[in-house]
């Protein structure tokens, strides 16, 4: 795992929560005819989620922003993370 221990980690946790709020937004582009299930609860939460992607489209855009963000605060920290495992493993500094 990068960086050996407790960054690693985070990292990952951070990686599949991200992916999981990216997986629940999209389901706010989904097509507002389609019906992916018959309870009642989902089709609750399913339109809910429809609401946002349609209607509320600042607030879509802003959540959507928000995750790429999100995907590039983890990514420079993955950079970091290995950029610390490689100079730990050389045992020199990586100056330019």
């Amino acid at each position: 795992m990068l960086g050996g221990g407790s960054m690693g980690k985070k990292l990952f946790i951070g990686y599949i929560l991200a992916a999981l709020a990216l997986f629940l937004f999209s389901y706010t582009q989904v097509d507002l005819s389609l019906t992916l299930s018959r309870f009642s609860i989902y089709q609750t939460i399913q339109k809910s989620f429809q609401y946002i992607g349609y209607y509320q489209r600042p607030t879509a855009t802003a959540l959507y922003v928000g995750l790429v963000g999100i995907f590039f605060t983890l990514y420079g920290f993955t950079l970091f993370a290995a950029g610390n495992l490689v100079t730990s493993a050389c045992g020199a500094s990586l100056s330019l």
